[in-house]
């Protein structure tokens, strides 16, 4: 259902907010733009039917840039019935394909918010990466993280896409490293393949950043390779 209500009424404290933080530049540059009469999609709120409660799901640098701009003005919004923990599930899903993009810390969050969740818990990689709208394998890396540091249990059954509950296989742990304080598991190359490698550091990492690291490796080697064609 949309429609106006007001903004104030809203609540955005309760933990449904995915990203790990809200970008005050783009806060501004919405609020100067509703100032100039733009117009912008309406926010998502979830209403909950038993404490009358309506929970931000979608909307969060909308909502703030509205309340700088027209703080005393309705606001238009989508309103749709569910409960805090159907809102906070939704809310994993925000900002997959469109809106400002996620941050590799986002998507960590996200993730890792997501394993946590009583929907989540016994969902596959595969599961949560579809609800998420990440690659699987990095669901993979973040959960064994997660269960290494005894943030989340081991999970020794799990649903697959049929609804059944199938066995957990066991895996011997993968390698880790820690990059600016996030351990991220890597995978072995399988097959000869460094692509599978690549599909998990694309979820941590913003892509000019690793095109950058790319063309300082691809330097660094042929400048190895000079020095040792001028030794030979």
């Amino acid at each position: 259902m949309q429609q106006k209500i007001d903004p104030k009424r809203i609540r955005t404290d309760l933990d449904t907010q995915a990203r790990v933080e809200t970008d005050a530049s783009v806060v501004e540059e919405y609020a100067s733009a509703m100032l100039r009469g733009d117009e912008f999609p309406p926010i998502v709120v979830f209403h909950d039917l038993d404490s009358d409660v309506l929970i931000l799901v979608d909307g969060f640098h909308r909502l703030e840039a509205h309340m700088r701009a027209k703080p005393d003005e309705e606001m238009e919004v989508i309103i749709k019935d569910g409960t805090l923990s159907d809102a906070r599930w939704a809310s994993f899903t925000v900002n997959a394909t469109h809106g400002l993009r996620r941050s590799a810390a986002d998507k960590r969050r996200i993730i890792a918010e997501a394993l946590r969740h009583e929907k989540g818990v016994k969902m596959s990689d595969r599961q949560i990466a579809g609800h998420v709208g990440v690659d699987h394998k990095t669901v993979a890396a973040v959960r064994r993280e997660l269960m290494t540091g005894g943030e989340i249990p081991h999970v020794h059954c799990r649903e697959g896409k049929d609804g059944k509950a199938y066995a957990v296989k066991k895996s011997e742990p993968e390698p880790a490293t820690e990059v600016e304080g996030v351990l991220i598991s890597l995978p072995k190359f399988r097959d000869g393949k460094p692509e599978v490698l690549l599909d998990v550091l694309l979820g941590f990492f913003q892509e000019e950043y690793l095109q950058s690291l790319a063309a300082a490796i691809h330097k660094r080697f042929n400048s190895a390779r000079r020095t040792r064609s001028r030794v030979g």
